[in-house]
C-alpha cells in the first residue's frame, strides 16, 4: 500500500478496421502517457495474449526500449537508460493486429497488459473474451474496431460496465 499510484496512462490508438470473407481484422495501439510534470526514467510495459490471430508490429518509438518478443504473441519491454519519458508525452512503442475468424475456433481468447515505473503501483490490464462471448459479437451486426475495443472492455475501467454492454449488445 505504500506504493503511490502509477503516473502512467494507457489509452488506445485505433486504425481503420478490414473485413472479408473469413476474417475482421481490428489494428490498434496502447497509447502510454507520463501525467505528471517529473522526467521518468526505467519505464517498463509487458504484453501477452492468447487465442487471437494476432500480429505485433514495432512502431519507430520501439528503438526507445530494450527487450524480446516471445513467439510473436508476448513483449517484455524496458526503457533504455537514455530514453527520459517527458511529462504530459506519448509513447506508442508497437501496434497489435487481431485477425479474427467468421468461423471462431471453439475457444476463448486474452490480451494482457502490465506498465509501471520504478516506487509506482504497477498498472495489468487484463481483457478475457469466453467463447460464447466472442461468438456473439461476431454474430452481432457491429464489428467496428470501436466496438470491438469496448466490447472486449479495453474503453472503461469498470468489470460490471463491460459485462453489461455485453449483455446487451447485438
Amino acid at each position: 500500500r505504500g506504493k503511490r499510484a502509477s503516473k502512467i496512462i494507457c489509452a488506445w490508438s485505433l486504425f481503420p478496421d478490414k473485413e472479408d470473407n473469413e476474417f475482421f481484422e481490428y489494428k490498434f495501439a496502447p497509447r502510454f502517457q507520463n501525467k505528471t510534470d517529473e522526467i521518468i526514467k526505467d519505464f517498463w510495459i509487458n504484453f501477452a495474449s492468447s487465442g487471437f490471430e494476432l500480429t505485433l508490429n514495432q512502431t519507430p518509438q520501439m528503438s526507445l526500449f530494450d527487450g524480446w518478443n516471445v513467439r510473436g504473441d508476448a513483449l517484455h519491454l524496458t526503457s533504455r537508460d537514455t530514453h527520459k519519458f517527458a511529462p504530459q508525452n506519448f509513447l506508442e512503442p508497437f501496434e497489435i493486429i487481431i485477425k479474427l475468424r467468421k468461423n471462431l475456433p471453439e475457444h476463448g481468447a486474452w490480451l494482457y497488459i502490465s506498465y509501471g515505473i520504478p516506487n509506482s503501483k504497477k498498472i495489468e490490464l487484463d481483457y478475457r473474451l469466453t467463447y460464447k462471448e466472442l461468438k456473439k459479437f461476431v454474430d452481432g451486426s457491429d464489428h467496428s474496431g470501436q466496438k470491438f475495443l469496448k466490447y472486449m472492455g479495453m474503453t472503461t475501467n469498470s468489470f460490471w460496465k463491460t459485462k453489461i454492454f455485453r449483455l446487451f449488445s447485438n
